[in-house]
């Protein structure tokens, strides 16, 4: 199993966009007020949003091919639909295992 860390340059590819805003703390309450979302940290303050996101980790867990894990976040991604946009850089190969894929 290989745990990936996000890349080192994950908080400014974020704040780029600029409705993002970014707050540290620790979540005690979020909750759905009408069309929009409130989020309460633990020091009281609090802030609204249209989006909520919760993002609560994973660990992608990498066949054994030689090479795949050192690609893995440069050249080499979980998600066409997901990078696809961003690296738009030609063609791409499908690695699937499993019966669960759906590829068009």
């Amino acid at each position: 199993m290989l745990a990936c860390p996000p890349p080192h340059n994950w908080r400014a590819q974020l704040m780029k966009y600029p409705t993002v805003q970014w707050q540290e703390g620790t979540v005690a309450q979020a909750m759905a007020l009408g069309e929009e979302f409130r989020v309460t940290l633990a020091d009281g303050s609090a802030y609204g949003a249209q989006r909520l996101v919760l993002a609560t980790g994973m660990v992608d867990e990498l066949p054994s091919i030689p090479g795949l894990a050192e690609r893995w976040g440069s050249s080499v991604f979980h998600c066409p639909y997901c990078h696809g946009y961003e690296l738009n850089q030609g063609r791409i190969g499908v690695l699937a295992t499993g019966c669960r894929i759906g590829v068009r």
